[in-house]
């Protein structure tokens, strides 16, 4: 799970000129790329039960790749589009990739996956707090109390003073923390570099970093193995591909609180393939959490819209 969410400090892409009536357009290919995200990590669950994560995100990592490659051959603007300019940052919001990747893959070896997906949403509280740090932007007090209703609504799923506290629910966590600060390197990187120049650089570092691991011994993978591994790249090609096509239609503060159909989708998938449940405690906790998300985003969105009025 690792769509980004945007801050209010930044500009947001425009519509194209001539498809900004349709904004219905973008709702439906970001319900559709949540869908296909989570399919993605759905698809990682499933090998990861009985693989170790480095192996099943290197095969993963190397399908996306080898998938760029060949859109490069077939394409000149694609193998334009992969040249680099500041490798730094490249470097910097592939290692932050990494951890993020590693921290949320491991959490779904032993979590549901809708549990694992609605904590992850803490993303963009993580990015509320983070992005006066690195930008200029002030945060008022009704995101800060937002902010504290979403990181309430995580801990009452995670229960960190319970008798029953496992340190796998901090995984999402981690994953979250580290996604809110490669979103906000990636839009400084995004001044400089293409976006398939950082998917395509991040992943490879993703297959470098997670190829170390395979001295503590892979075991063999099957072809069922192989082609779900293939079918989540595809899953996380087609969600990436998805949402960003949807900003050519509606804006991205617009399309933001879509991503929450994420949740859904994981409920969805979770229950067929592994008749997960959420507790009461759990749907408590998503209800804060989404309601604090959906709050800052819109707020964001009104305060951006009132810089451009004045």
């Amino acid at each position: 799970m690792h769509f980004a969410f945007r801050s209010a400090s930044v500009a947001e892409p425009r519509v194209i000129v001539g498809l900004a009536d349709r904004p219905s357009r973008g709702i439906v290919l970001t319900v559709l790329g949540a869908g296909f995200i989570v399919c993605n990590d759905a698809a990682m669950k499933w090998v990861v039960a009985d693989h170790p994560v480095g192996q099943a995100v290197f095969v993963r990592s190397l399908f996306v790749v080898c998938g760029l490659l060949a859109l490069a051959v077939l394409r000149p603007s694609m193998a334009q589009a992969l040249r680099w300019r500041n490798v730094g940052l490249q470097l910097v919001c592939a290692a932050l990739l990494v951890l993020s990747i590693f921290a949320f893959m491991s959490s779904l070896t032993r979590l549901p996956l809708s549990l694992a997906i609605l904590i992850f949403f803490v993303n963009p509280l993580f990015i509320t707090v983070l992005a006066p740090l690195v930008s200029d932007e002030k945060v008022g007090w009704r995101r800060r109390v937002a902010v504290l209703v979403g990181f309430a609504g995580a801990a009452i799923i995670i229960r960190p003073t319970g008798s029953g506290f496992d340190w796998i629910l901090l995984g999402p966590v981690a994953a979250a923390f580290f996604s809110a600060l490669r979103d906000l390197c990636v839009r400084r990187t995004l001044q400089g570099e293409t976006s398939v120049s950082v998917l395509f650089y991040s992943t490879l570092v993703v297959a470098a970093a997670s190829s170390m691991t395979a001295v503590a011994g892979w075991p063999a993978l099957s072809l069922v193995d192989l082609v779900v591994l293939a079918l989540a790249a595809a899953g996380f090609g087609l969600g990436v591909f998805f949402a960003t096509d949807a900003l050519r239609f509606a804006d991205a503060s617009l399309l933001a609180t879509y991503k929450y159909t994420s949740i859904l989708w994981a409920l969805a998938i979770g229950f067929i393939l592994w008749q997960e449940v959420p507790a009461p405690a759990v749907w408590l906790g998503a209800v804060l959490i989404v309601s604090s998300g959906v709050y800052i985003i819109a707020r964001q969105r009104k305060l951006r819209d009132e810089e451009w009025i004045h």
